[in-house]
């Protein structure tokens, strides 16, 4: 189900501000600017200056490029930043490469999960590193979750959820000398044209309804026992939209885990103009009792240069997009034994 407020750029508005409030600080954002995320409280609501934006550099006073060249067998150093519009409120950093949760250094500490604090209108910027790079093309991407302690089980809030408090700055890094190969990509299904078009689906739905069911019903909690195995379905369509391409992943309380409990845990998906695709996937539940939270990312365009040429300073972002959005965080409620 997919909200009116997608993630948008900057406004002219807004750069003013920003302008305003750090004076010649803000000199990075002139090209490409930060991505900004509106305040996320429904669909409904307008942005209005208020919300989260972030961005990766790679060092201080550089621009928030979207390609960066980095020599192989090396770490990539960057520096995220996260300007925080909203009531103060944690965040859980965490990295991606190749779609695959790595462990970062944050600072000096090293983490699958960073937690950091932001108050009010805080700007805040957080050095990382990332593991070694093999030569060649690589997709990277530094989230920022919203929200992680909040495990309420009201349907308003759960509907909230969808596409809301996931902030993802995307690169693409090139390790190595040239050439930088796209990697092959292997599609786990393509997306065939539905018997049914009505309510159109634009987006990504997680539910356990069965295959000839409604696929756009929301699936927002689930009671389960101890190490219970839980299947569900991930449904996407692209009913109005251009044809594009996805990496699909999932998280158990913002962990990676596998779409099959098993070993895939990554798909690559198809969607073709017109088109809709069912990837069937299960979960262990946990062990320990209590509210757990399952949440399903999808990223636009894997793969795919995001800036040309993708160095000096006339680069420009190109038709691919890096966006990152997430399902509705199901509620996975485990019983005692």
């Amino acid at each position: 189900m997919q909200p009116n407020n997608r993630w948008i750029h900057l406004t002219a508005w807004y750069f003013l501000l920003s302008v305003l409030l750090a004076s010649c600080s803000l000199q990075p954002l002139a090209l490409p600017p930060l991505i900004v995320s509106p305040t996320g409280q429904g669909p409904s609501v307008e942005y209005a200056g208020k919300g989260v934006a972030y961005g990766i550099q790679e060092a201080e006073g550089e621009k928030f490029w979207r390609v960066y060249q980095t020599p192989s067998g090396l770490s990539f150093r960057g520096r995220f930043r996260l300007l925080n519009q909203l009531p103060a409120q944690d965040y859980l950093l965490t990295c991606m490469l190749d779609y695959r949760q790595v462990p970062c250094v944050f600072g000096d500490q090293q983490d699958i999960l960073h937690r950091i604090s932001l108050a009010e209108s805080e700007d805040r910027y957080t050095s990382f590193t990332i593991p070694l790079l093999t030569p060649g093309f690589h997709d990277f991407a530094l989230l920022a979750i919203a929200n992680p302690d909040v495990h309420d089980l009201d349907p308003g809030y759960r509907l909230n959820t969808d596409f809301n408090y996931l902030y993802a700055a995307r690169l693409v890094l090139l390790a190595g000398n040239q050439p930088w190969p796209t990697p092959a990509i292997e599609y786990a299904i393509t997306g065939t044209k539905p018997v049914r078009t009505t309510p159109p689906l634009n987006g990504l739905v997680v539910n356990r309804e069965p295959p000839a069911g409604a696929w756009e019903r929301a699936w927002l909690t689930q009671d389960a026992k101890p190490e219970e195995t839980i299947e569900y379905y991930i449904r996407m369509g692209n009913d109005s939209g251009p044809s594009r391409s996805y990496a699909v992943f999932a998280f158990l309380d913002y962990t990676q885990i596998p779409l099959d409990g098993d070993d895939q845990w990554v798909a690559f998906v198809a969607l073709p103009a017109g088109t809709r695709a069912s990837l069937p996937a299960r979960l262990v539940a946990p062990s320990e009792p209590g509210v757990h939270e399952l949440m399903v990312v999808w990223a636009y365009d894997p793969y795919q240069m995001l800036e040309e040429p993708f160095e000096g300073s006339s680069r420009h972002l190109t038709e691919f997009l890096d966006y990152m959005e997430s399902s509705i965080r199901v509620a996975i409620t485990v019983s005692r034994p």
